[in-house]
């Protein structure tokens, strides 16, 4: 099984642990892996949580809000928001309840998984902080994380980055491996 290949050469760690180890600048003597998942589909609840859990492996869920508990297409959905051809159902909150309960973390990657270039003030602010607020209240949590759609800066302008810098304790983007920090901000 993948995950059994994945303990023998990572220690596997939450999100707020790798923060703390990078933020201290505590030396590590095994390679420490973080997992994250996108977008809320179920079957991060039916599949994923249930392996993470037998493990005792915590990881994050970055979390569109619009499609939590989605009563509209969620083809169509998939198609024009996440830019794949796919069909699949998404968690709900209560799917979500049962997740933070079991020690994992919930953050944002917006409201409706837009990509973040040239949006209007009103649009963008939906996209970052009702985002954020949603997941507070649903959640009843403090949403600390945030991890950009698609995942890289071709995808989101300097007015996302500054408002997400803004309301977020850290954003995440990929492919930027090498370093810990995007532009010398607390973007992972």
């Amino acid at each position: 099984i993948f995950i059994q290949k994945l303990i023998s050469k990572y220690d596997i760690i939450s999100l707020d642990q790798a923060i703390h180890l990078i933020n201290n600048k505590i030396f590590i003597s095994k390679p420490k892996l973080v997992l994250t998942f996108d977008d809320g589909f179920e079957e991060c609840f039916t599949i994923i949580i249930p392996i993470l859990n037998k493990y005792n492996i915590k990881a994050t869920f970055f979390i569109n809000q619009a499609s939590i508990n989605s009563d509209f297409d969620n083809a169509e959905f998939i198609n024009n928001n996440l830019k794949v051809n796919l069909n699949k159902k998404f968690m709900s909150w209560d799917n979500l309840k049962h997740i933070l309960e079991n020690g994992h973390i919930i953050g944002s990657h917006t409201y409706s998984h837009l990509i973040l270039n040239n949006l209007s003030k009103e649009i963008l602010e939906k996209e970052l902080v009702y985002s954020k607020k949603i997941i507070e209240e649903k959640l009843n949590i403090n949403c600390k994380y945030f991890a950009y759609p698609f995942g890289n800066d071709n995808y989101f302008d300097t007015n996302a980055f500054n408002l997400a810098n803004k309301i977020y304790d850290y954003t995440f983007i990929s492919g930027n491996y090498k370093n810990y920090f995007y532009k010398k901000n607390n973007v992972l």
